[in-house]
């Protein structure tokens, strides 16, 4: 794999925000589930915040939806869409679907933090959002996080036409453990429509995933002979802000046991094994992020498979940096985003780039 340690030096963007504002602190002195209860309460109300001083409320609404999982616990999950529609139209249009599923390590996270970023997906693109929610760790570990975001999704098929849903435009996505449990779903999905070829027809259609920041794979999973390299991800970024590699391993041991027979799920397989059946794709990579070269790997063999994928990197820029609306990367972020989403619905006709598209300035060059 080539050396990508220059896109993990911080660059005049990143050094200028942190001189004058303080990150977010990790409250490890406290109790597990106080760290957790801490952390989420935190950012549901920044997230809560954020929604009602944008004024989206008024051009968006939401639903709560209650979804029994496989095993009869219920799960919360919220539904955006689009309030631009007149009442005439609202039984009779259906919107593509996006299913996007959060961050936080398998151990934050709920429905309420991304009210704002659902709601602006919902109105930028005409879109029905389903932020998916699923059961954390350490209530809860490996692999209940991966059956919940199946049984969401699969109650989204059952439930599309009632939700207005256009059944021949899905887009599967999350951030970082989220994107993770997004590319579980779409290659379980597809392994299911194999199956069932010929005796019946797709139960939906699915035209993108979105991969932002992805965690691939689990840290014990990590190729040995990559480990030991200075310009490595998991090497350079091992102290980086935002996630360092003790709070990734943090957030693994939290997992539980995870067997070594994968398959698509957290192990090298995700990797190799069926690409060329994957929906167009967007793989978004931060530069100082452990995930880094897992992101760029899969991206590239994606590209080698022939898949369209649209594929981008943030120099300098740390695990989760678009948050800091500050960061000129941040604005870059929204950019990529949008036209990632604009080429899968179809909007936008042009095809994705070969290469990275490199999002912002390399070390201290401006």
């Amino acid at each position: 794999m080539e050396d990508l340690s220059r896109y993990g030096i911080p660059n005049d963007d990143w050094k200028r925000f942190v001189a004058t504002n303080p990150l977010p602190d990790f409250p490890s002195d406290l109790k597990l589930l106080d760290i957790q209860g801490k952390v989420n309460a935190e950012r549901e109300a920044a997230a809560k915040k954020e929604f009602n001083d944008s004024g989206l409320g008024f051009q968006v609404s939401y639903q709560h939806k209650q979804v029994h999982m496989r095993d009869n616990i219920i799960n919360n999950i919220r539904v955006f869409r689009p309030g631009s529609i007149s009442d005439g139209d609202k039984d009779n249009i259906q919107l593509p679907v996006y299913v996007f599923y959060h961050g936080g390590g398998f151990f934050f996270g709920s429905e309420r933090q991304n009210d704002y970023d659902c709601a602006r997906l919902a109105i930028d693109h005409r879109m029905i959002i389903v932020n998916a929610n699923y059961r954390h760790t350490p209530t809860w570990t490996y692999p209940t996080q991966h059956n919940d975001a199946w049984d969401v999704f699969d109650w989204v098929m059952k439930n599309i036409d009632s939700l207005k849903g256009d059944r021949s435009r899905v887009i599967i996505g999350g951030v970082s453990a989220g994107a993770n449990l997004a590319a579980h779903v779409v290659r379980q999905h597809l392994q299911l429509q194999r199956a069932k070829k010929g005796k019946e027809s797709p139960d939906v259609n699915l035209v993108g995933l979105v991969m932002d920041c992805p965690w691939l794979l689990h840290p014990y999973s990590y190729p040995p002979d990559r480990r030991s390299l200075n310009h490595q991800s998991y090497v350079q970024c091992a102290d980086a802000p935002l996630l360092p590699m003790k709070r990734l391993n943090f957030f693994a041991r939290h997992l539980g046991p995870v067997p070594n027979d994968l398959s698509s799920f957290m192990h090298p397989n995700l990797f190799t094994e069926d690409l060329e059946a994957l929906p167009p794709t967007v793989v978004m990579v931060a530069g100082n992020d452990p995930f880094r070269d897992e992101g760029w790997v899969f991206a590239t063999n994606l590209t080698n498979a022939g898949v369209p994928v649209n594929k981008y990197i943030f120099p300098g820029m740390p695990h989760g940096f678009w948050r800091f609306e500050a960061l000129r990367a941040a604005s870059l972020y929204r950019v990529a985003l949008n036209t990632s989403f604009r080429q899968l619905l179809g909007v936008d006709q042009s095809p994705p780039k070969r290469e990275f598209q490199v999002m912002g300035y390399i070390g201290d060059f401006q």
